[in-house]
């Protein structure tokens, strides 16, 4: 994954399988992920990229979490 920053979103990565190591400007050595890893993305500043140091390819589920930004309610229609 190319190098990229998370100023404006946070992110959560869920390793499914595979090994992959992170470099980002917040740690002074790459961390590694192995399958089952979760990993949370976000600061102003933190910039980061991926790398498969494994053997096999590397199956991550990645959601960004953005803001609200409207008028109307969230979750429109939903009744607890």
């Amino acid at each position: 994954m190319p190098t990229h920053r998370h100023d404006d979103r946070p992110t959560i990565v869920y390793i499914v399988s595979g090994t992959v190591t992170e470099h980002n400007s917040f740690c002074k050595v790459p961390v590694v992920y192995h399958a089952g890893d979760v990993s949370t993305e976000f600061g102003p500043g933190y910039e980061h990229w991926w790398e498969n140091t494994g053997t096999e390819p590397v199956t991550f589920i990645s959601t960004d979490v953005l803001p609200y930004d409207s008028d109307a309610p969230p979750f429109v229609g939903f009744e607890p």
